[in-house]
């Protein structure tokens, strides 16, 4: 198969059964007996899990195997790019509460960060550098002048 026609990874079936139930990393690694921070391994295709793993982790999502093998419907989370996480194996988007104008991240701005992680999850050294130096500039543009 080409990178193009491959199947999602087993990490991405399963981030997206968890996604898809609405449960957090934390939750679904304590139940399956595994750290949080392996979970986001797992799900972002850092490590490959055995089956017996799989199966556990199968389990706390309270899945069957049949539907973790079928590849996940092109609108799923798993398609739309890996959730950067915290130290604790939070999923960033989970916890973004309130803008600082006081409304919610609309849909859209969740598709454009969930996209913006996996580019930095995937870029060149020198890309993210660049990446790095432009977010600074934005931040020093939006400070007010004194």
């Amino acid at each position: 198969m080409t990178p193009r026609t491959r199947q999602p990874e087993i990490g991405q079936r399963l981030a997206a059964a968890r996604l898809q139930r609405g449960l957090a990393q934390k939750e679904v690694a304590r139940s399956a007996g595994v750290a949080a921070s392996y979970l986001s391994r797992i799900e972002n295709g850092k490590v490959q899990p055995t089956f017996k793993l799989v199966m556990q982790v199968v389990g706390a999502l309270g899945a069957d195997l049949a539907e973790i093998a079928q590849a996940p419907p092109k609108s799923s989370a798993a398609s739309r790019g890996p959730c950067p996480v915290t130290n604790k194996g939070h999923c960033l988007l989970d916890l973004i509460g309130p803008t600082s104008e006081g409304g919610r991240y609309t849909p859209r701005t969740v598709r454009l960060l969930r996209k913006f992680a996996g580019y930095v999850e995937s870029a060149e050294p020198t890309r993210l550098r660049a990446m790095e130096i432009l977010l600074e500039d934005l931040a020093q543009a939006s400070k007010p002048t004194k």
